[in-house]
This record gives C-alpha cells, sequence and structure tokens, in this order.
C-alpha cells in the first residue's frame, strides 16, 4: 500500500496557525492598528458585516464567524462589480460601497497640483509690472535727511530709515493694488489637474482600487500570521516521517496551507524534502526523482514571492516566476507572497498553479491511500480529483482526521460518508493523538 498525505488548515492549527475563522478576526485586529490604511480602515468591517448578515439570514449562527477567504472573495468581488456580467442587472448597489470606494477614485496627486498652483502664482507675478521707481523720490528723501541732521532733530540712522520703510511701503501697496486687478495666468496642464480633482469629489462610481488595496493587504499580512519559526511547534507532525520508512524512503506531501511546517519539520529531521518550484521553470511539471518527500504546496507557499512579467533571453514571451524567500528575512511589506487566496481564485493561469494541481493528480493516481488531515473540503478542483481516484478503483482508501468534521457541512463531506467502511476511515480525535496512534504506537 502506497500511501499519499493531503494536509488542509486543520493540520497547522496545532502548530498556531490561526485556522480560516480565526484568521479573520486576527487580520481585523492588525487590520485596526495598521497606520498605513487609515483610509481603509471601514473596508473589512464593512464586508465582514455583511457576511455575518447574510449568515443571520440564512438561519446560520453568526457567532461561528466568517471565513477568511469568504472575505477576501467578497471584497474582490466589490473590487470589479461594474465589470461583472450581472452589473448591468443590478439596480444599485449598497450605497455605502460607493461611498467608502471614492476614497480614492480618480485620486490625483496632491503635490503635483500644488506645484501647479505654485507656478502659476509664479508667472502671474513675474508678468505683472512693478511700479517704477522714483529716483527723484529717494533723492528727495535724503536731502530731508541731511536738513533734519543739520537741524540737530535726530540722528541720521533713524531718519534715514523712517524715510526708506515710508518709500518701501507705499511702493509695496501700490504694487500689490495692481497685482490683485491681474487676471490669473492659468494653463492647459493647471486646468486638467484641477478638473480632476473636482471630479474627484463628484457622486460617480469607484473603480475598485480601495477594495483591491485591502485584498493585496491581506495577503502581505499573511506573512506573520502564518510563518512559524519554533521548530518544537511542528513536531507533532513527526509522526508522518515514518511513513518513509515504508516506502523505500520516498513520499508525497501534498498541502493546501501556505506555512512552512513541513519544510521546517524536515530540515530539523535531516529529511530530504523538494517544492520542485526551482525546476518547475525549466521543466513545466513537478517531479522529484530523490529519496526523501515530494512537498506539494497547490496553492502557494509563504516563502514563494511572485515576480509578475519576466521575460529572460530563453523565454522572451512574459510569464510570472517564483522566487523563494529566506525565512529569516522576511519583512512584510517587502514582496507579495506567491499564493492563490479566496474561494474564487482556487485555479488560476498565472504561475504555476495549473502544473502543480496536474501533479496532484499524477501523484495520486500512485497511491491506494489518501490520508486527508484538517481539510474541509471546500475546494472544488482537489475534490473533483479526489473523487476520479476512488472511482477508479475500488482498493482506493481515504481517511480523514479531523476533530471538527461534524461541523463541516458540505455535500461534498455527506457524499464520503455513504462510501462503503471497508474505504473510509474517520478519526475525529485530536491530530496530535491520531498521528501517533497511526504512525508511531500503531493502535488502530
Amino acid at each position: 500500500m502506497k500511501e499519499m498525505f493531503l494536509l488542509g488548515a486543520g493540520a497547522s492549527v496545532p502548530a498556531g496557525v490561526p485556522d480560516s475563522y480565526n484568521m479573520t478576526e486576527k487580520l481585523l485586529r492588525n487590520y485596526n492598528n495598521d497606520y498605513g490604511m487609515e483610509k481603509h480602515s471601514r473596508i473589512l468591517p464593512f464586508v465582514i458585516g455583511g457576511l455575518l448578515f447574510q449568515k443571520g439570514k440564512e438561519g446560520l449562527n453568526p457567532f461561528d464567524g466568517v471565513n477568511v477567504e469568504e472575505v477576501f472573495n467578497a471584497i474582490l468581488l466589490l473590487a470589479d462589480r461594474n465589470s461583472l456580467e450581472v452589473a448591468p442587472f443590478i439596480g444599485s448597489w449598497n450605497e455605502m460601497i460607493d461611498t467608502l470606494d471614492k476614497i480614492t477614485n480618480d485620486r490625483h496627486d496632491i503635490n503635483s497640483l500644488n506645484e501647479e498652483i505654485y507656478k502659476n502664482i509664479i508667472a502671474t507675478i513675474s508678468k505683472s509690472s512693478l511700479p517704477s521707481l522714483s529716483v527723484r523720490k529717494i533723492e528727495d528723501a535724503l536731502q530731508k535727511t541731511v536738513a533734519s541732521v543739520n537741524r540737530g532733530k535726530t540722528t541720521n540712522t533713524t531718519l534715514l530709515s523712517s524715510a526708506i520703510k515710508d518709500y518701501v511701503e507705499n511702493y509695496m501697496k501700490k504694487w500689490l493694488n495692481e497685482l490683485k486687478s491681474e487676471k490669473p495666468n492659468t494653463n492647459y496642464s493647471f486646468q486638467k489637474k484641477f478638473t480632476s480633482a473636482i471630479k474627484s469629489m463628484d457622486d460617480i462610481p469607484g473603480k475598485g482600487e480601495i477594495f483591491n488595496q485591502t485584498a493585496e493587504w491581506m495577503i502581505r499580512k499573511l506573512i506573520n500570521l502564518v510563518w512559524i519559526k519554533d521548530v518544537s511547534k511542528v513536531l507533532y507532525l513527526k509522526p508522518l516521517l515514518n511513513v518513509l520508512k515504508q516506502q523505500d524512503n520516498k513520499c508525497c506531501i501534498a498541502s493546501l496551507n501556505y506555512d512552512n511546517a513541513i519544510e521546517l519539520l524536515a530540515k530539523s529531521e535531516q529529511i530530504p524534502f523538494s517544492t520542485a518550484i526551482k525546476e518547475w521553470p525549466n521543466t513545466g511539471s513537478f517531479c522529484y526523482e530523490g529519496n526523501g518527500i515530494l512537498l506539494l504546496k497547490l496553492h502557494g507557499s509563504i516563502d514563494w514571492k511572485l515576480i509578475r512579467n519576466q521575460c529572460t533571453p530563453d523565454k522572451p514571451l512574459p510569464q510570472s516566476m517564483i522566487s523563494e524567500v529566506i525565512p529569516d528575512n522576511n519583512p512584510e511589506s517587502s514582496y507579495r507572497p506567491a499564493i492563490i487566496f479566496g474561494q474564487k481564485n482556487k485555479l488560476t493561469t498565472e504561475g504555476p498553479f495549473l502544473d502543480l494541481i496536474r501533479a496532484f493528480q499524477i501523484e495520486l493516481s500512485k497511491c491506494t491511500k489518501l490520508t486527508v488531515i484538517g481539510y474541509s473540503f471546500r475546494d472544488e478542483h482537489i475534490n473533483e480529483y479526489i473523487t476520479q481516484w476512488l472511482n477508479r478503483s475500488e482498493n482506493s482508501e481515504i481517511a480523514i482526521i479531523d476533530p471538527n468534521i461534524d461541523r463541516i457541512h458540505n455535500e461534498y463531506v455527506n457524499t464520503l460518508h455513504k462510501l462503503p467502511k471497508n474505504r473510509i476511515k474517520i478519526y475525529k480525535e485530536s491530530v496530535e493523538n491520531v498521528l501517533t496512534k497511526l504512525y508511531v504506537n500503531c493502535e488502530y
């Protein structure tokens, strides 16, 4: 019997990685404390509130919370709302959506507008004619000063300063009065920027920019939420390594998680492993011929950096590439993780994800047993490949390890429950206990 593993969010919860519901709460808390998101501060609470309201309408318990992928998906839909096929059939959106979106709608460059105003002021001043200087008046002031000194009425410095002061004040008043009557000097560039600024205050539909920015912020914040640094937190997964001894030192683990739990465990135990992401650009596939673990990160990885539209001499067409990030050097704002997030994006043509899911199908076809840990069966593409695999052979067995399996209410899980008992086993204890019993103590 050859066994393969599929890890869902529940497999990483014992390592301190929040599940999809707790992640929503943590993101909201970080969101409110992020000083760089002042303009976006109402987006996440608004979307979460709307989803909770919908759960209430459907008779579900709103205190169960909201799945973070549902939140992300809703934000993307709001960003693209005007381009959706159903948009022509929607009379009006919630007025709050456009109110929030106007924060960045047709946003003008304040600094550029300020420069245009300043340039026009200078141009107007420079073209304004200054009052003519009267040499005669200056001479008269000097003569009066000399006469006063001779009469001993005052010091020459005081009188001269007073005379110059009066003259300059009168000179400037006359010039400013003439300037006020000048017509402001304007040009096309200024009119364009000023018009854009005025339009940004109009009551027109938004373009979704602020929603897209919020979605990107959520992806970058995942770095701190799922990146595991303490190896002691992943030792509960160590029993999985015993399968290597039973399978000629080879095993495939597919993960739907973004965290680095398996990588950290393998390194600490000096077990060879590969995600095959380095080889993928040249081979277009995810194969690993060596011993150890082939780790398929089906939805991407937190230590993968997405580099869009790359061209090289041997690859002349633009293509999204992946580079690996060093775990000890991960400032959250420095890169955009290469992951697919949200239920809407479970399959995308960008990057390696189509090839990854194909690799999952190939590796699964080589196995007679699939052990699923903490997966809620919400990915339709993964479910389809599991269905095909189960239907092809009566010898295919599936084991599900999930203490919360009874809380998962979807059609696919209900269908799995109908399998013959010799083809499905469900373990409802904690992941740590089940792994120990299955792969260390062999009690089941």
